[in-house]
């Protein structure tokens, strides 16, 4: 067995671990929930068929037509303004622990991107022996985007490639980490690049990778925060007790992102009350998850355990596919 397969699979023991211990808080109700009714107002956007407002992170369910719920009369929507009656949830939501989540991760994160330079040098010794020692300095398992420094797009082929005056790689480029491998491994490995994807670089799981486990390795640690990852709108009240006489025309909006405190989950636009002097009992729930904060450059919002995933699955079912050939 090679070196980095033992460190793939201790980073998936690390996934495991960070599974159990998010996956409970995930399925636990660490939120509370307040809803606020503006009768009189409405969508102010243009009604569709056609463009509309969309908020990011968000999805609108358009009603076309009044909806109205078992056991209510019908409505009748001759001259309703669209969107009129607008209901909006708002959570506040209690945070995930840091310890032992944010260790967890950033032990999986190092372990997987250890098991791609451990992949590195056993490529470059499969190739070349004995490897000289400015290849044994220089051996890493190449990770670049499409842009520098400075912010300069479009350049990730060049730093890929880059060479000094006299030809030869220079230290920074991927050609140098990737010196001793056999001439078809490196095409390989510049095929799997995040620069080849050009301005989506940053949604690569090999630049996800790098970046997040740079981050948690030289600046802090990833603590994971609340997030909605969907919302559902339960009907366990009875329905004369919920006092909603139809909802529609206009929008049930659903909006996704990291949680706090007093933020809103849901609006749902053009409900109605069937006593406008009593209140609403409607039950919007969000599904929590965890993402990982804004600090997280690269990966900031995002679920942790899905983006864990991607990495691992990505790592596990295309790179070393392609490059397992080349180890002899």
């Amino acid at each position: 067995m090679f070196d980095h397969e033992l460190k793939l699979r201790r980073a998936h023991k690390y996934l495991q671990d960070v599974n159990d211990v998010i996956g409970p808080w995930i399925k636990g109700e660490h939120y509370s929930i307040r809803y606020e009714y503006e009768p009189e107002r409405a969508w102010d956007g243009p009604i569709p068929p056609g463009p509309f407002k969309k908020s990011p992170g968000a999805t609108r369910c358009y009603l076309a037509s009044p909806v109205v719920l078992p056991g209510i009369p019908p409505f009748d929507a001759t001259g309703a303004v669209f969107g009129q009656g607008i209901l909006t949830a708002y959570v506040t939501a209690e945070q995930p622990s840091t310890d032992p989540p944010s260790l967890l991760v950033g032990d999986a994160l190092h372990n997987l991107r250890s098991a791609l330079d451990l992949l590195a040098f056993a490529l470059a010794n499969a190739h070349t022996s004995p490897l000289p020692k400015e290849f044994v300095e220089r051996s890493e398992f190449p990770i670049f985007g499409d842009e520098d420094g400075e912010g300069h797009t479009g350049v990730g082929s060049l730093r890929f490639k880059e060479r000094s005056k006299n030809g030869r790689p220079t230290p920074r480029s991927g050609l140098a980490k990737i010196a001793g491998w056999h001439p078809d491994a490196q095409t390989a490995v510049e095929g799997l690049q995040p620069y080849k994807r050009g301005n989506d670089f940053r949604t690569d799981s090999l630049w996800l990778l790098h970046e997040l486990d740079r981050v948690s390795k030289h600046r802090l640690l990833h603590v994971g925060v609340a997030a909605a990852a969907g919302t559902t709108w339960r009907l366990d009240p009875p329905v004369t007790a919920m006092n909603v006489r139809a909802i529609g025309p206009g929008f049930m909006e659903y909006i996704s992102g990291l949680l706090d405190t007093d933020t809103p989950i849901a609006r749902l636009y053009g409900i109605r009350p069937t006593d406008p002097n009593a209140e609403m009992h409607v039950d919007v729930r969000p599904a929590l998850d965890v993402a990982f904060r804004k600090q997280a450059v690269g990966g900031q919002d995002k679920l942790v355990l899905k983006t864990l995933a991607e990495i691992y699955n990505h790592i596990v079912g295309t790179v070393i596919p392609t490059l397992s050939p080349f180890l002899g």
